[in-house]
């Protein structure tokens, strides 16, 4: 395929010499974003609608090669990209896939239009409690994992030619190339209101906008670490919004689906215990500006607020939760739960699906969703500390850790939160830390390799000359 590449490269260079091909200016230049078109949006499934003949195929692409290029040489256009699909018969082989931060997994497929924006993909010819299909654009000469999979086609996308190395008159001719591939297919964007222009090659244009996020004790703020993805059938790119909520993609040239996946290289937020959870947004070609207002979509950014601070956030210096397999799955539960607000499970690699933590009681505020998320990922910070013990260790000591980093952390963002104390949930962390002089660090020091109440009560004694030790006895006695 290098071979075919570099015979492609001297064609370039002919082709453009000659001038067989004009030069089409946009008329979309200089022209302001156009405000979104409405949209169906659901918090239930995301719903296909029509397959895309995607102008980025390779039979497409040499199709168009062949028509400007005046001759039937399609065999010198070569493919930089494969489109293809995954599907895992376990958690492992789906952790061998996401480790693999290259990859841009898609659980839906990206040749076909949506019909129904939603916030979860399950493909419906398989059973609900299986992984579904994972979709990826991965290059040429991608080392494919041995994992169940099916060769989709392949693709050549005139983006991910490393532009550094092309010339003007290449750089021209591949413009060329894309526009011709796309009025072949039927894509090329309609005429502007008013004009009876069509068909001209658009500008490229930059991608870009806002998450926000609406908070019940601070109003509309910034969502900071959202991966948000841009896409026009095979040809997609993702990014992270920074601390104000703000996200720049790469250039494209025509309009993008743009979306939200709730993961980061560390976490994954799934819809439910299987499902990828998204917030499928508009096609358009212009900024996306969105305000998350409610809904189940309200309980996963809160969920990643939290999540995003205790893995990358200021957490002083304490132990970040432990990470099974390629990332921490957290199971979104859009259900009511009168017994408990979350679950951790001790991360046992067994096969099938399974989930570290999951949250519960959508319909909360942003402090309890917030609250709850940071006490079940201090479990997981807890037993990375003591996995050969965790089992073992006094529900009372388990449960007071996990109250004790929820208060301190989510204090951080809410100076006013206080979580609820009762049974073996009790309050010794903060009552240690606000009234005794001790700090967090050294009652998490502490705790290591201890599995008895009292015998964490006995570390924090012997371990530190404290002025208030003597009230300790009282306090670990103290019915919450």
């Amino acid at each position: 395929m290098k071979k075919s590449q570099s015979n492609l490269r001297s064609v370039v260079r002919i082709l453009a010499t000659l001038a067989v091909f004009n030069v089409f200016v946009s008329c979309e230049k200089d022209q302001p974003p156009q405000s979104a078109p409405p949209q169906t949006h659901s918090d239930g499934a995301i719903v296909l609608g029509k397959k895309i003949n995607d102008p980025y195929s390779i039979s497409n692409m040499r199709a168009a090669y062949a028509n400007i290029a005046g001759t039937s040489l399609k065999s010198e256009l070569a493919p930089n990209r494969i489109y293809m699909r995954f599907l895992p018969k376990n958690e492992e082989e789906w952790d061998l896939l996401k480790s693999d931060k290259t990859l841009l997994l898609y659980d839906f497929p990206l040749d076909y239009e949506i019909a129904v924006h939603g916030n979860y993909y399950h493909d419906p010819s398989l059973p609900k409690d299986a992984i579904t299909w994972q979709y990826v654009v991965v290059p040429v000469d991608y080392k494919i994992p041995n994992i169940h999979h099916e060769i989709l086609y392949e693709v050549f996308i005139p983006e991910y030619e490393d532009q550094s190395l092309l010339k003007s008159s290449e750089q021209e001719f591949y413009d060329k190339l894309e526009e011709e591939s796309f009025r072949l297919t039927g894509n090329l964007p309609e005429p502007k209101e008013g004009t009876q222009l069509k068909g001209l090659l658009p500008d490229k244009w930059t991608p870009k906008g806002r998450i926000m996020v609406y908070d019940d004790t601070f109003g509309t703020i910034p969502l900071q670490g959202a991966n948000v993805h841009g896409r026009w059938s095979t040809h997609t790119e993702s990014t992270l919004t920074d601390a104000n909520g703000y996200f720049t993609l790469p250039q494209f040239r025509y309009e993008v689906n743009y979306c939200i996946k709730y993961q980061r290289d560390d976490f994954d937020i799934r819809s439910g215990t299987v499902g990828q959870a998204w917030y499928d947004g508009p096609k358009q070609k212009g900024d996306w500006n969105l305000t998350i207002s409610g809904g189940v979509h309200k309980f996963y950014a809160t969920i990643l607020r939290a999540a995003n601070h205790y893995f990358y956030g200021n957490v002083s210096g304490l132990k970040r939760p432990s990470i099974q397999g390629s990332n921490m799955k957290i199971a979104a539960m859009d259900e009511d739960n009168d017994e408990i607000n979350g679950r951790y499970s001790a991360p046992l690699r067994i096969l099938g699906i399974f989930n570290e933590v999951k949250i519960f009681n959508p319909n909360r505020n942003s402090q309890g969703t917030y609250g709850t998320t940071i006490h079940e990922l201090a479990h997981a910070a807890h037993w990375d500390m003591d996995h050969s013990k965790f089992n073992d260790i006094e529900t009372k000591v388990v449960e007071s850790w996990a109250r004790g980093m929820q208060w301190y952390l989510t204090r951080m963002i809410y100076p006013n939160y206080v979580p609820s104390y009762s049974g073996d949930y009790t309050g010794v962390v903060s009552v240690m830390v606000s009234s005794y002089g001790y700090t967090m660090n050294q009652l998490e020091t502490a705790i290591k390799g201890q599995t008895t109440w009292n015998g964490w009560r006995d570390n924090i004694i012997n371990l530190y000359n404290n002025g208030n030790e003597n009230q300790l006895p009282a306090l670990f006695s103290r019915v919450w």
